[in-house]
Order: structure tokens, then sequence, then C-alpha cells
């Protein structure tokens, strides 16, 4: 296994850094080319996606966030989408809001 992240330092990215460090998985992280302004976001994503990554995991985030999900799932790619309030299974909320 490796892990692949976009490098930011916070959030999801630093917690599955310092988790794949502890465990001595290694990590692959891509960061910001800055110089390419709004579009560093989207262009790191496709540097990403282009290893064809078995899952992604998706946190709450932004419309990069949103994009790179969209195209996960065009590639047909396995999303594991964590997107609702933290601590959640989104799969078993749904089930509970369901009428019986």
């Amino acid at each position: 296994m490796v892990l692949v992240h976009g490098g930011d330092s916070k959030g999801a990215d630093r917690l599955a850094g310092s988790w794949a460090e502890s465990r001595k998985i290694p990590q692959i992280a891509f960061g910001l080319d800055t110089r390419l302004g709004q579009r560093a976001g989207f262009k790191r994503n496709d540097q990403m996606l282009s290893l064809n990554p078995r899952f992604v995991v998706a946190f709450p985030g932004n419309g990069v966030l949103e994009r790179l999900v969209i195209q996960a799932k065009e590639r047909r790619m396995s999303v594991v989408d964590r997107r609702g309030p933290l601590g959640t299974n989104p799969k078993l909320n749904a089930r509970q809001a369901a009428p019986a």
C-alpha cells in the first residue's frame, strides 16, 4: 500500500500523512504548483488520479474536491465518501432516515 495525498500541512492530508508515517507506509505527496493560480488544485488532482489509485477517500472540501470525486467515479475508481458530518457513516445515516 502507498498513500497518495495532496501534501497539505493541515486537515485530512496532514492526518493521513501522520497515520502513514507512524505505520511506515510509503507516501507520495503532490503539492500545489502555485504558479498555476486557481488551476493548481485541479492540476494536482489530475496528477494523483493519473496513478490510477484503487481507492479515493473524500473528506469535506471545496469544488476542487468535488471535481476529483466526479472524475474518480467517471474512471470507475472506488470512492470512499466521508464528506458527511465528521465521524458518521453516510450509508448508516441514510438507512436510519429511511421510513421503516
